[in-house]
């Protein structure tokens, strides 16, 4: 059997095995769907979430659009994700501090060597 045949014909199995997979993907449900077996949850999740604290001894910065803050003279990037939210900076040596997402640490700043480092 020549090279692209070989291919074509594995290519075909692949498929097969794939399609063999989803004919029996209801089978741990009885044949139900997964929507006729979807329940909400009972907890409740409110619709606005409490404001973000931090002790009254860390520094708070909110994060820009870019995703960047600033300490002292120097524009740090943190993450995008955070935009628009607050991050707390604790400063636990002299210039070393550590950035806190609620109670989370992103990651740690040395002012003197002008680094963030992750986690």
């Amino acid at each position: 059997m020549n090279l692209p045949l070989r291919n074509a014909s594995f290519c075909c199995e692949r498929l097969q095995h794939r399609n063999a997979q989803r004919a029996t993907s209801h089978q741990s449900l009885k044949g139900a769907t997964p929507s006729s077996r979807y329940r909400p949850s009972p907890r409740p999740y409110p619709t606005i979430l409490p404001p973000i604290d931090y002790p009254s001894h860390f520094a708070v910065k909110d994060i820009t659009a870019a995703g960047t803050f600033r300490l002292g003279d120097r524009l740090y990037f943190l993450s995008n994700a955070l935009r628009h939210y607050p991050v707390g900076l604790e400063e636990v040596d002299d210039g070393l501090w550590s950035i806190f997402f609620c109670h989370v640490l992103l990651a740690r700043i040395d002012e003197r060597a002008g680094t963030l480092t992750r986690g």
